[in-house]
């Protein structure tokens, strides 16, 4: 409800969106042991990649023709990519990726955490570089 209203208030107040920068930074600092993995990965996935994505997707109808926009991602990004086994690596790599499925890629990791076996499963063991793999993976539509 808030990214609607958000929407519909930059659209009344300024008519359109001439820059989108997405640049969402949440982390757990260190190992965060009082907070478990599981819970980790999902509020930092959920903040940083879905919720990255989901203001990105209500603002795009509103950017004007000479507008742009800008992925803040981090080095943590490229970490996680490079802690990939060869199956996921080459997912995250297909330029025909849809957001459907990078979507569906970033909950299957999330899933891992839950099941507490990111790392046999191929997954690096860093929430905050996953969600920002994530966030270098989506290909705006304008």
């Amino acid at each position: 409800d808030s990214v609607a209203a958000f929407r519909s208030w930059i659209a009344a107040e300024y008519g359109g969106v001439d820059l989108l920068i997405n640049n969402a930074g949440f982390a757990y600092q260190g190992k965060s042991e009082h907070v478990p993995f599981h819970v980790q990965a999902l509020e930092t996935v959920g903040i940083n990649f879905f919720g990255t994505l989901r203001i990105s997707n209500a603002l795009i109808p509103l950017l004007r023709p000479h507008a742009r926009i800008g992925k803040v991602a981090s080095m943590a990004g490229i970490s996680a990519m490079n802690s990939l086994d060869d199956e996921k690596l080459t997912r995250i790599r297909d330029p025909a990726m849809s957001e459907a499925t990078l979507c569906e890629f970033m909950r299957e990791f999330v899933d891992a955490a839950a099941k507490g076996d990111v790392q046999a499963q191929g997954w690096p063991d860093n929430s905050y570089g996953v969600s920002k793999l994530g966030v270098m993976a989506v290909r705006c539509k304008q």
